[in-house]
């Protein structure tokens, strides 16, 4: 089905027009702005980072904390921005008693960050003071006595958010053009990445993105249809027997019904079932009639940009800060 673009636009006309029209109510709800709906993954260090050992587990626990406080992603949602702190000692000092005690002063400096290049869109650092019978136990109170719900957090996150909305308007169409210039390189992963993390509240950006990101999935199914077919047939033509027919199964399972080749691949399907019968351990993909078929290929297109962004590094976190 070649007119994937279509649906695709048509599902970001409809989000951008619910958007609007719920746009006070939603404001009023969540006593904030727009802002709300950005996406930014939190994420904790760890021992590897220099933390004391049982500390990280209970950094951890505190940022999930801030990040559920804020409304930002949980902590396994990927995505191209996130909330990161590092932690550095002020002061340590050691009282006297029995046992001796361990006194800190720490500094927690979050920043809100683009993962790949390391740009500073929003910092603040907040100061604790605990002690502790170890040099972790003091830690861990240091950590607790941070405020998820503190105005001064709530704040930073916001002051985040509201500079990667400035950052999407200012650079959608360079955004679009490097996704489109991606897939022509068959880097569709990357591509529908960037697509997919315009958040719908840049309305004008966010239906641009959806078209965009329609004609390149529909490239990327053509392409993947192509290349898992031609693996099928292949399997099927050297072995046609139910092992053979369970293998090229493997590849013919993952053709997308708006492939220009599922024709062919259904032909293939119905092929081996009458060489072997119909007890096969796999199914051509369909789409499911009892969700919504726009919501449906959107996931779709988010589940390919999220597993190519998983497999990512980070390229630096130096601090550059957005102004």
């Amino acid at each position: 089905m070649k007119n994937f673009k279509t649906y695709l636009a048509a599902a970001a006309m409809l989000t951008a027009a619910a958007l609007t029209v719920d746009k006070a109510s939603a404001q009023a709800a969540q006593g904030s702005d727009d802002a709300s709906t950005i996406a930014i993954m939190a994420v904790a260090p760890t021992e590897a980072d220099g933390l004391p050992a049982g500390a990280g587990q209970a950094l951890k626990n505190k940022m999930d904390q801030i990040a559920s406080a804020t409304g930002l992603g949980s902590m396994s949602d990927y995505a191209q921005f996130c909330m990161v702190v590092a932690v550095d000692t002020e002061s340590k000092d050691v009282l006297a008693g029995s046992p001796p005690k361990i006194a800190q002063t720490l500094n927690f400096n979050f920043r809100i960050i683009d993962r790949f290049d390391g740009k500073v869109f929003s910092s603040t650092s907040v100061r604790a003071k605990a002690v502790g019978d170890n040099e972790t136990r003091s830690y861990v109170q240091a950590i607790r006595q941070l405020n998820a719900r503190s105005s001064e957090l709530a704040s930073f996150v916001d002051a985040g958010r509201q500079k990667i909305i400035e950052y999407y308007n200012a650079n959608c169409d360079r955004i679009i053009a490097k996704s489109r210039s991606l897939a022509t390189q068959e880097q569709y992963g990357e591509a529908l990445f960037l697509l997919t993390q315009i958040p719908d509240v840049c309305e004008e950006c966010y239906m641009k993105s959806m078209a965009a990101a329609g004609e390149i999935f529909q490239a990327y199914m053509d392409k993947m249809c192509s290349v898992n077919l031609a693996k099928a047939r292949s399997i099927w033509s050297a072995t046609q027997t139910s092992e053979g027919g369970l293998a090229a199964g493997v590849f013919l399972a993952e053709i997308y019904p708006d492939a220009a080749c599922y024709p062919e691949a259904e032909q293939l399907y119905k092929e081996i079932t009458a060489r072997i019968g119909k007890n096969l351990d796999f199914e051509m993909k369909k789409w499911d009639d009892l969700v919504s078929l726009e919501s449906q290929r959107i996931e779709a297109v988010r589940a390919i940009g999220v597993t190519w962004g998983e497999n990512q590094q980070p390229v630096n976190y130096s601090a550059t800060i957005v102004e």
